[in-house]
């Protein structure tokens, strides 16, 4: 337990399964996935591979898929899907499955990688961001996505946007 947990198992809240106080939410959040997966070690990947969703936000998720996780668990891909069945983490952000957490990638200018996820909350928000106003096209929202440094196709949008059930720019 190199993260910290030894420091927090003296708070009152942890021996009750509560978060502590402070900064300490992190390590508290690693004990709990640890010991509550059926092998620990998927908790442990996720919360190494996906700890900037786990700080910062649902715009943080990396592209995760459950072939890496895996290689890295050194199981088959089978046993990581059976792990993910119906389990919940619940959040700073909501509670949200645990197959949420496994999503393709898709690499910024930078060389950074987000999920597919991610970038559907981003089109979500810019389409927010945007009512009362024209309704910006597909093509409009890969523009903005590119000055983020995010190139997508305009067919990518729209998939993305008919998977969340979100309206073309003509009916919106």
């Amino acid at each position: 337990s190199g993260w910290g947990a030894d420091k927090l198992k003296g708070d009152v809240r942890w021996q009750y399964g509560l978060p502590p106080a402070g900064n300490a939410n992190f390590a508290w959040l690693q004990h709990m996935i640890y010991h509550l997966a059926p092998n620990g070690k998927i908790g442990m990947v996720l919360a190494d591979k996906q700890k900037d969703f786990f700080l910062y936000g649902p715009m943080f998720l990396k592209g995760l898929t459950m072939t890496e996780t895996a290689e890295i668990m050194g199981v088959k891909v089978s046993t990581v899907s059976k792990m993910a069945a119906m389990k919940y983490v619940d959040t700073d952000w909501g509670i949200y499955p645990l197959r949420f957490f496994f999503s393709t990638e898709v690499k910024k200018d930078d060389g950074e990688d987000l999920s597919k996820n991610s970038v559907k909350l981003m089109i979500e928000k810019i389409i927010n961001e945007n009512t009362g106003k024209k309704a910006l096209s597909d093509q409009k929202i890969a523009d903005a996505l590119a000055k983020e440094g995010i190139k997508i196709a305009r067919r990518t949008v729209a998939k993305y946007r008919s998977e969340m059930a979100l309206d073309s720019s003509r009916d919106r």
